[in-house]
Order: C-alpha cells, then structure tokens, then sequence
C-alpha cells in the first residue's frame, strides 16, 4: 500500500501527458486524415478530442503507429517530430533515472 501514491502520480502524469497531446493533435490534423474531400475520415484520426485520445492510445500499444502516423507524414515530413517526440515521452523517466543508492551514516 505505500506504492499507491506513487503508482497514483505516475498514472497521473500519463493521463496529463495525453491529454495535452491529445489537444496539439486535434490542432494539428483536425480535417487531415480524409482520403479525399468525399471520403469518410479514417479510425484513428485527430478530427475531435476523444478521436485523438484513442488515437495516442492507438500509438501507445504500437498496435496500428503507421496508420496513425503516416497520413500526417503526407502534409509535411516535419510532423514526424509530433509523433517521435510522443514516443519518447517517457524516455527521460524510464532511461534517465538511476537507481537510489542508501547511504548508511557511519561513525
């Protein structure tokens, strides 16, 4: 029980990491994963709020990352830093950080 708090802010900090990409993808792609004008959008799109929320759930499993890249790669090759910088998210946390090392006071 005394890792709740911490399993608590981790999944907090996720939720918030999502949301705000959720809110640049919307500002970004909203309108830009249509094949063409007629056709319908596709799944995962940036079209809505809760559209790009399960579209970075989509990214997260790595389950469809092309689907969901590639028509934004067709606007500009630029926008590969959105989606590289969102896979990276948690590069710092997982690979930066190393172990504590318990120093015991000597006299």
């Amino acid at each position: 029980l005394r890792t709740l708090p911490h399993i608590v802010d981790v999944f907090a900090l996720v939720l918030l990491l999502q949301v705000v990409f959720a809110a640049v993808g919307v500002q970004l792609y909203a309108g830009a994963y249509r094949e063409s004008a007629d056709a319908p959008p596709l799944d995962d799109n940036f079209d809505s709020f809760p559209r790009a929320f399960i579209a970075l759930v989509v990214l997260t499993t790595v389950e469809n990352f092309p689907g969901v890249m590639y028509p934004a790669l067709a606007l500009s090759p630029w926008h590969a830093a959105y989606f590289v910088a969102y896979a990276l998210r948690f590069a710092r946390g997982i690979c930066g950080t190393r172990p504590r090392r318990h120093s015991r006071n000597r006299l």
